[in-house]
């Protein structure tokens, strides 16, 4: 039960999921290009169409 107990604590660490959703902001961008379309629609240049840090 302790080491069941241990890794519920580790779930609920907030640096575990900031982590987690800068990941997934830094790879997955290219698909949010819909969202970020709908939230500036006057946008020249957008973020989601340029390079990405990967690559």
């Amino acid at each position: 039960m302790g080491t069941e107990r241990r890794g519920w604590r580790r779930l609920r660490s907030p640096l575990l999921w900031v982590l987690l959703l800068l990941a997934a902001f830094t790879f997955g961008m290219g698909g949010l290009g819909g969202l970020f379309h709908w939230l500036f629609p006057t946008l020249q240049r957008p973020l989601y169409l340029q390079q990405g840090f990967p690559s």
